[in-house]
């Protein structure tokens, strides 16, 4: 489909809060600290700041890997995916190994 003008600006803020959702889940599943633990005014502030600095951070990062992997050709890919396998296959070895079978 072809949008312009209103319909546009809609599906953008929808690209947007749809990455800002996902960004905020990941800050706080996998970096959870600074998330507010009391009501005042203070905690509150503290954390919104340190919550904005982990977005802020996510982003940049996101940023960097897409701008280092957008050059990547397409012959270049089933070597990042063959080394993705391999991790892969080596955290579930070591899993078994430390979990004990």
């Amino acid at each position: 489909m072809n949008y312009s003008g209103k319909q546009l600006a809609i599906v953008e803020l929808g690209a947007m809060v749809k990455q800002l959702l996902i960004f905020s889940l990941l800050a706080n599943i996998f970096f959870p600290w600074g998330i507010a633990t009391n009501v005042s005014a203070a905690g509150i502030a503290v954390a919104l700041f340190v919550f904005l600095i982990k977005i802020i951070v996510l982003g940049a990062i996101m940023a960097i890997v897409e701008t280092s992997t957008a050059k990547w050709r397409l012959f270049r890919l089933p070597d990042l995916l063959s080394i993705s396998l391999m991790l892969s296959f080596l955290s579930l070895v070591s899993f078994i190994i430390v979990k004990g079978g």
